[in-house]
């Protein structure tokens, strides 16, 4: 990292350690956040030397991280080949280099041996949901949650909560001192910031046989993102425009074709094996983002859609609006008509669908892989 004293410029250079389970074994959700931040800062901070572990490594999503500035890659050695789910719970903190300066765990977690290392702690916790929806979890899983978030809060020196909700979240659940916790969003891949190409599109219009016009969600599909209320809307409002699922196969998705058979709804497509290098023209050429999930820790798909230029309808309630700003429309995502009103009147108003394109444009400025790896970097620097 870079600091200018007048003409003077002096260089630190820092070790960074990261949990980089997610990054190497999750495609979604923690995955993207994972990878993002790995990628933005050796991309932006390339001088530092970053160390990542993980329990395991899959070759796919190596390939997906930037690797100029990675130094190593840490998995389990020894005996600890044998009980690798485990590894990264109970004994990662024997493993981190004696030289690191920070350790960052990258999804609500941290090892239980960290104290054991004299650098400095910090742990990203991106939602406590099943605090907030616990009938949407088994009570084992609960248990696991709720104990892994607590240690790592009252262990981390900083706390990097990914919302303004996540941070009053863990002041109300876990009672977190607030002076620790640093609010600090999360990028999107920076694919989605760039203009799909027409040979791009052409190839993705091709390979999944495209409508002219749609409606888009993209998100894991179960019960929590609450997208069969769009369906519902869409088939008892009679709006006669495609909808596009995109995500995978779950419980939930029996129950929308559950719906979808007995009403013989038209016009809804589900895809499951759309890639990430993909989704930016499905995005572009979708004539609106819905988004409507019961709660989240932030919601990194309407960051992906307003930089693509597509306007957003998304909940009223909960941390949306810090995703969205003034790029979409609100609703209560519980009452059908209200979602099927919010879509009628985007397409029945170019005026109203501009300015939504112009203000999430404007708006997602605030999430650029650039700026967050800058505020990133200060925390480690400055503490």
């Amino acid at each position: 990292m870079r600091y200018s004293f007048g003409k003077i410029e002096i260089c630190i250079i820092m070790k960074i350690a990261f949990d980089a389970k997610r990054a190497y074994c999750n495609s979604s959700g923690l995955g993207n956040y994972s990878r993002n931040i790995i990628n933005a800062l050796c991309s932006y901070y390339p001088d530092n030397k970053y160390v990542l572990y993980t329990p395991q490594l899959r070759e796919f999503y190596k390939s997906r991280l930037v690797s100029n500035s990675i130094e190593k890659i840490v998995t389990p050695s020894g005996a600890w080949k044998l009980a690798k789910p485990i590894w990264r719970s109970i004994s990662m903190g024997d493993f981190i280099d004696n030289d690191a300066a920070v350790y960052h765990g990258l999804s609500n977690e941290l090892p239980l041996n960290i104290n054991n290392r004299k650098l400095l702690k910090i742990v990203t916790i991106h939602d406590v949901i099943f605090m907030r929806y616990p009938e949407l979890y088994s009570l084992f899983d609960i248990g696991v949650y709720k104990a892994k978030t607590q240690h790592a809060c009252d262990n981390a020196d900083i706390v990097v909560a990914v919302s303004k909700q996540t941070k009053e979240d863990l002041l109300k659940y876990f009672k977190v001192d607030e002076n620790k916790i640093k609010v600090i969003y999360q990028p999107c891949n920076e694919i989605f910031t760039k203009p799909v190409s027409n040979e791009q599109i052409i190839k993705v219009r091709k390979k999944f046989n495209l409508p002219e016009n749609y409606i888009l969600f993209v998100g894991n599909i179960e019960e929590r993102k609450n997208v069969l209320q769009v369906v519902k809307a869409i088939y008892q409002n009679n709006i006669d425009v495609p909808m596009i699922i995109i995500g995978k196969k779950t419980d939930y998705l029996k129950k929308i074709y559950r719906y979808i058979n007995k009403n013989s709804v038209k016009n809804i497509i589900v895809l499951h094996n759309v890639e990430t290098e993909e989704l930016p023209v499905f995005y572009s050429l979708a004539d609106i983002f819905v988004f409507p999930s019961l709660f989240e820790g932030f919601g990194i798909p309407i960051i992906e859609s307003l930089n693509c230029g597509t306007p957003v309808i998304t909940n009223k309630d909960g941390c949306l609006r810090e995703a969205a700003g003034d790029g979409a429309v609100y609703v209560n995502v519980m009452d059908v008509d209200e979602i099927a009103s919010a879509i009628l009147s985007i397409y029945s108003d170019c005026e109203l669908h501009d300015k939504l394109v112009k203000a999430g444009k404007a708006y997602v400025a605030n999430f650029t892989s650039q700026k967050v790896a800058s505020e990133l970097m200060s925390l480690y620097a400055n503490n």
